[in-house]
């Protein structure tokens, strides 16, 4: 097992990725000397110089000499010349998530928050409710919460993370507080079946103290725990705290009124779209009771949260068309934000949606989900599959799923380029252009909002 208090310096590899920007963070408020290294320059990287970390971009073996441990994402393949060298000189090395588990458990408690949809919003809610309270914690998030960041920390009485279940990465976390969001797949390359992932989620339930767990879930109402360290919550009567007079503005935003056990506690107004947000804002107060934080502050604090990047995040505007970006990759999500922003245009306008699919393995898995997807636009533009760590045989394109989808008015891109034209000549005064993908298609939004 890794002494973590015998580390002295520490290499990462993929060191902009959100989640390892974070951990060289955290490294560095325990005395850590922190360098990494990442194969494309991106604004990370000189935000981590700032901080008196070395990194560099591109292959740098002479970096990895003198560690104590090597650190890397999934995205390093294991064939990689860091990797190599690391073998051949007996240099340490642990994968990201491992890593992660270990650096929990440097803190006095740990949060982890759990889901197919939602964790980042959910993590990055919870983070702001903690700070406004001034609790000692640290935050690591899989996203870049508006006024936060993807890191934060104050001190280690908690330490408030994601809890990914790509390759079962969650498992690593021994948490004293789990909270489950929801449970669909999503990572068909890690589960076979539906109820492999439900397996693996019932162990990271095991695995804590206390579980917050979304009684309206399919996940829950397949496995219906029975077991006192378990709390529930969702629109049902037969949930532990019950989510209701539920109400939509006309901003898309929703406000609600949260019961337990039959006694209203409180009245909620988020001021971020989506029905999802109602869910995850309740997952985060519940859990700041079990923090001993006042209701009416952290009520207060979830009202002020102003979201989180690339979760449907207002961009700006292109020739008068509201331009949003939207992380969204599975085909729910894809579905819940498409909905969302045909609510926004009150009829005045036409809704743009440009997809990115990510990986081909998810695209042949979800299929037919996605063939289902996209009936709200009124115009859909598919561009080539981010293909991240996979190949071809691995799944279905970007192209094959466009060809199968049937919409009035789609068309297909090979590059984002060429996406920016088609709607810079086509957009008008009062039309959504809606983002959709965790590739690089977000780099759509920088194009069109250039003047």
């Amino acid at each position: 097992m890794l002494d973590f208090t015998k580390l002295h310096r520490v290499h990462l590899l993929g060191i902009g990725g959100i989640s390892m920007s974070s951990i060289a963070m955290l490294l560095t408020k325990f005395g850590i000397k922190v360098s990494g290294q990442d194969k494309v320059f991106s604004e990370k990287l000189l935000s981590l110089s700032d901080h008196g970390i070395t990194v560099y971009v591109g292959t740098e073996l002479s970096a990895l000499d003198g560690v104590d441990l090597v650190v890397y994402s999934s995205a390093i393949k294991k064939d990689s010349p860091e990797l190599i060298y690391c073998q051949k000189n007996n240099i340490p090395t642990m994968e990201r998530y491992l890593f992660l588990g270990i650096v929990s458990r440097q803190f006095e408690n740990t949060i982890a928050i759990a889901g197919t949809h939602g964790k980042t919003t959910t993590t990055s809610m919870l983070t702001r409710v903690i700070m406004d309270a001034s609790i000692p914690f640290c935050a690591h998030i899989g996203g870049e919460a508006v006024g936060i960041g993807n890191f934060f920390y104050s001190g280690n009485k908690y330490f408030v993370t994601e809890a990914c279940e790509y390759r079962q990465s969650l498992l690593a976390l021994k948490p004293d507080i789990a909270i489950v969001l929801n449970a669909e797949s999503d990572h068909p390359d890690t589960y076979k079946s539906l109820t492999e992932l439900y397996d693996t989620f019932d162990n990271f339930v095991s695995s804590s103290k206390i579980a917050i767990i979304n009684g309206d879930s399919n996940y829950y109402k397949n496995r219906q725990f029975h077991n006192k360290n378990v709390i529930t919550f969702g629109l049902e009567k037969n949930n532990h705290y019950v989510i209701s007079n539920l109400k939509e503005r006309a901003d898309a935003c929703y406000s609600y009124d949260l019961a337990h056990f039959g006694i209203p506690i409180c009245h909620v107004e988020l001021n971020i779209e989506s029905i999802h947000t109602v869910f995850n804002s309740a997952a985060a107060i519940i859990c700041s009771t079990l923090l001993k934080v006042c209701l009416p502050g952290a009520v207060n604090s979830i009202f002020n949260f102003q979201g989180v990047q690339r979760r449907f995040q207002k961009l700006g505007y292109c020739q008068g068309a509201q331009v949003i970006s939207d992380y969204a990759h599975h085909p729910t999500e894809v579905y819940a934000s498409i909905a969302t922003a045909k609510k926004k245009l009150a009829e005045r306008g036409q809704l743009y949606a440009v997809f990115q699919p990510h990986t081909f393995s998810r695209t042949f898995s979800l299929f037919s989900e996605f063939l289902q997807c996209f009936t709200h636009c009124d115009a859909l533009i598919i561009c080539k599959e981010y293909s991240a760590r996979e190949t071809p045989n691995m799944g279905i394109s970007a192209k094959q799923l466009f060809d199968n989808i049937e919409h009035k008015k789609k068309h297909y891109y090979d590059n984002i380029l060429d996406i920016a034209g088609y709607l810079i000549e086509r957009i008008k005064p009062n039309d959504i252009i809606l983002i959709l993908g965790a590739g690089d298609i977000d780099n759509l939004g920088k194009i069109l909002l250039i003047d």
